[in-house]
């Protein structure tokens, strides 16, 4: 009998309107998942065949701009539901569409207005913690697009940004970012400072008991490639090829196998054995590394692990062997476009050939990686990239030297060592420069690189 009263009250009810913000989150992004997200591999989709038609993010772009001036059309004191969220989720997805389009004005004008929009403190209901996480979000992505389009030094600076909106309470988003600008100086290759960004996470996680094995795992890796890195590219040590060494097989410890994580810790293992000359092992990780990129179709760290395998191949001094296998990565990386790998492959040929006295050949090799070390800085959106690497660029530049002196042909030898001292010289300016742009707590280097510029 009560259930039947109940059932009478509750049939003569009516059902409550649905508020206008209804409306709005059935356009909103989280509703409509845009077809590129910043999640994505934005560089896929500047490609010559991107895999989302053009004309479905431009749609897409359309929508989300909809959908904001629909939540910021409510009145917020008609809402008592919290849609802060959503409409700094809709400056994210917009932010990702112009990118994906290649507008990079319209990307850093809409950062901006989203930086705007959140200092303004708009009286629109949130969650506890929202103006935060999405302030970290925007700033991280601002970061990735500027180090995707090779300016460093403002990479740098957002991505700081985004560690200091990141609560001391979101251990692992800290030690994320602080790797990633600890990665972002390794790319200048001032080691001093990504040092310092790496011991900072590593006490951080150590302090507060990293719990996450992925985390680690990258934590480890990233200190085995650091390590690994900077050895190959200052004075080879025997201690630090073994630190990289420990540090890789910790990584592949505690990430599981079939991962890219996994794949690029064996990867990384099998360098350091190669020069540690425990050549058996290296060969066996070089393999596991190419089977992982075989099963998941990734041609790019196929092309990576083929390279690897060309330069065992050297040290084993399995001349035809090497050759074929780079002459593999190297067709690889030129479907892919990727000009770096295109480089550091010429520059194994050069030196492959070099090792065999084939003077001509190895110069050919080395001619044609100065050739894309030029392409490449043309094609950089900024200048900062073109100033990084010089320290890994000049030894094709200084093989070419070799093998002209090897072919007693002085004046030509000279030529290309004048040609080389002064892009140094450029890059060092530019460097300087960069330098000058950073925050003042970013400028270890600066007196360093002044020294360096008076005594070219």
């Amino acid at each position: 009998m009560l259930a039947l009263f109940l059932a009478s009250i509750l049939a003569t009810v009516p059902a409550l309107p649905p508020d206008d913000l209804d409306a709005c989150l059935e356009q909103s992004p989280a509703q409509n998942p845009p077809p590129i997200t910043w999640r994505g591999d934005l560089s896929e989709i500047w490609t010559a065949r991107p895999p989302v038609p053009l004309d479905s993010v431009r749609a897409a772009l359309t929508e989300v701009r909809a959908a904001r001036r629909c939540f910021l059309d409510l009145s917020p004191s008609a809402v008592d539901r919290p849609y802060l969220g959503n409409i700094l989720r809709t400056y994210h997805a917009e932010t990702a569409l112009l990118a994906a389009l290649r507008r990079f004005p319209e990307v850093f004008e809409t950062f901006e207005k989203a930086y705007s929009y959140l200092a303004s403190e708009p009286p629109v209901p949130a969650r506890d913690g929202v103006d935060s996480s999405w302030l970290f979000s925007l700033h991280q992505n601002h970061g990735f697009l500027h180090y995707l389009l090779g300016d460093l030094s403002s990479a740098i600076d957002q991505y700081l940004r985004a560690l200091r909106a990141t609560p001391p309470e979101k251990i692992d988003d800290r030690i994320t970012l602080l790797l990633d600008v600890g990665a972002l100086h390794q790319r200048t290759q001032d080691y001093q400072a990504a040092r310092y960004y790496y011991d900072r996470a590593d006490r951080l996680s150590q302090k507060n008991g990293l719990r996450s094995d992925p985390l680690r795992g990258r934590l480890l890796l990233t200190k085995a490639d650091f390590l690994l890195e900077k050895t190959l590219n200052t004075d080879l040590q025997w201690s630090l090829l073994e630190r990289a060494r420990d540090l890789a097989r910790q990584s592949r410890s505690v990430t599981p196998p079939g991962t890219e994580r996994h794949a690029s810790a064996s990867l990384t293992l099998s360098e350091s054995l190669g020069y540690l000359g425990a050549f058996g092992r290296a060969y066996q990780l070089n393999q596991e590394a190419r089977r992982y990129a075989r099963d998941a179709d990734d041609s790019r760290f196929h092309a990576f692990a083929l390279l690897k395998l060309g330069v065992l191949h050297m040290q084993t001094e399995r001349w035809a062997k090497s050759e074929s296998v780079l002459k593999e990565a190297l067709s690889r990386a030129e479907k892919l476009g990727d000009l770096d790998y295109q480089r550091r492959i010429f520059r194994a040929l050069g030196r492959l050939h070099e090792l065999q006295n084939a003077w001509s050949t190895a110069e050919e090799y080395y001619r044609k990686g100065v050739a894309v070390i030029e392409t490449y800085r043309e094609s950089l959106t900024a200048t900062q990239w073109s100033s990084t690497a010089f320290a890994q660029w000049r030894d094709v530049h200084r093989g070419l030297v070799r093998t002209l002196l090897a072919q007693e042909r002085p004046r030509d030898a000279l030529t290309a060592l004048d040609q080389t001292r002064a892009r140094h010289l450029q890059d060092l300016r530019t460097q300087s420069r960069v330098a000058n742009e950073l925050p003042p707590s970013t400028r270890a280097r600066l007196d360093s690189l002044t020294r360096t510029l008076t005594d070219v």
